[in-house]
């Protein structure tokens, strides 16, 4: 064999020692990327003791592309809302509460949000439950200021802007709209029950009868209709403007006077009890006629005592969402628990009823052509009992429900001043929606800062 034959023989060998390696070592390559494969598809895997750990997803370069989060930041790099896939261990933990009407109160993001996922394919979000950041103190700060949509990888990297724009479902999105989506979240429980309470305002109003009672039942029924026809509808849809706030400051401090007055008539009614008399000769029925519409006028005022504080009651609920004047609302919130203890009215009403019955009682039906006063006297001193009694339980009533509403609202979930973090999923083409309550920083806002300002440029 000569030299050339020699070497040829060699570089032969050395080329299929090569060759061979570089297959075995695509095999266990092959081999590696199957076995993570099949942990990223059952969650990971059970790993027995002594195995390699599996890389996480956010290391394989693939994923690292792939848009799973969908951000709207402000220019400045502020994130005003965030979707991203909820994890069902997680969601299991976190307190949350069903928010009936999904599709209603989310409004301006509604079907944002049933377009996502079809936006992130590759999170897998059909069916699956998301998780929704709205950062609704910032946006109501911010006025109609427009917002950049982007999407992001495994790792926060922002992984598609200019694309966005051609998407028909990702419409612009503004700071107002997140900041009424808020609001409409955050009045979820606070407004609740305010539209049956005015409704039964109204009809309690039409029932007053009394010589004093024209002037302040407009006055009361005009705010009735008010609060009913624009502020809790404006509030629906999410608007706290400052001439809402101004709005119904104005209308509670008005029933306050009318809270005054109504005590005031109250006490001056009480006060002429005693001096009950008929002019001329005695008559025992012109008398009774006269005591009874005395009692009519005391039961009118009362009446209107205590539906001008369910109207101040729903007044503080609208005030109570807005975060503006904390110390103020407090101040109402007392002086409505106070007004419903007024000792005459409420608390201590019995001297009233007992100068009441005496007046009644003093009535000597034997001077009487009518043989039914007997009757219209027993009648009208249980009229009166009644009629305080029931005043006494509605006040009690009232208090309780002013402690049960500033209890609900200290431990609400969602508010104005906060962020809010829903948990939402696409069922049948609705929104299904929970808050839900997570200590932990907003997931995503520092990454989501990063690259925001180019992104805005682009």
């Amino acid at each position: 064999m000569d030299l050339a034959d020699y070497f040829l023989s060699a570089s032969t060998a050395l080329i299929g020692l090569a060759l061979w390696s570089n297959t075995r070592r695509t095999q266990r390559l092959q081999q590696r990327v199957a076995q993570l494969e099949a942990r990223l598809a059952d969650g990971g895997g059970a790993q027995g003791e002594g195995a390699a750990p599996a890389r996480p997803a956010a290391d394989l370069a693939l994923d690292d592309v792939q848009p799973l989060q969908l951000y709207y930041c402000s220019a400045d790099g502020k994130v005003l809302l965030g979707v991203k896939k909820l994890d069902p261990q997680r969601l299991a933990k976190l307190p949350k509460s069903p928010m009936a009407g999904a599709e209603a109160k989310l409004g301006a993001i509604a079907a944002l949000l049933q377009a996502v996922p079809a936006v992130l394919p590759h999170a897998r979000l059909s069916g699956q439950t998301m998780e929704v950041l709205l950062n609704g103190p910032v946006a109501a700060s911010r006025g109609n200021e427009a917002l950049v949509a982007m999407v992001k990888g495994a790792t926060g990297k922002v992984v598609d802007v200019a694309r966005l724009k051609g998407v028909p479902a990702l419409a612009p999105l503004s700071c107002s709209a997140i900041a009424a989506t808020t609001v409409a979240v955050a009045a979820r429980l606070s407004v609740e029950g305010i539209a049956e309470t005015l409704a039964e305002t109204l009809k309690g109003l039409a029932e007053v009868r009394g010589t004093h009672a024209a002037e302040r039942k407009a006055v009361i029924g005009e705010a009735v209709k008010h609060l009913r026809d624009d502020v809790l509808q404006a509030v629906q849809r999410g608007n706290l403007s400052p001439v809402l706030v101004s709005d119904v400051e104005q209308l509670d401090h008005g029933l306050a006077e009318v809270q005054r007055d109504l005590q005031a008539q109250h006490r001056k009614l009480h006060r002429g009890t005693k001096g009950l008399h008929c002019e001329g000769e005695f008559d025992p029925d012109e008398f009774f006629k006269l005591l009874s519409d005395h009692v009519r006028n005391l039961d009118a005022t009362r009446k209107q005592y205590v539906l001008t504080l369910k109207v101040r009651l729903v007044c503080w609920q609208f005030l109570n969402l807005f975060p503006q004047d904390r110390e103020a609302n407090a101040a109402r919130r007392q002086a409505l628990a106070e007004a419903t203890q007024a000792p005459e009215l409420g608390t201590a009403y019995e001297p009233v009823v007992k100068a009441l019955t005496t007046q009644i009682d003093a009535l000597d039906e034997s001077l009487s052509d009518d043989k039914t006063l007997a009757h219209r006297k027993a009648g009208m001193t249980v009229y009166a009992q009644n009629a305080f009694e029931n005043t006494r339980q509605q006040l009690d009533e009232i208090r309780e429900s002013l402690e049960k509403l500033a209890a609900a609202a200290a431990q609400q979930v969602t508010s104005v001043d906060k962020p809010t973090r829903l948990a939402v999923r696409v069922l049948k083409g609705k929104l299904e929606a929970f808050e839900i309550q997570d200590t932990a920083a907003p997931a995503g806002t520092a990454q989501a800062r990063t690259g925001a300002t180019a992104a805005a440029a682009a």
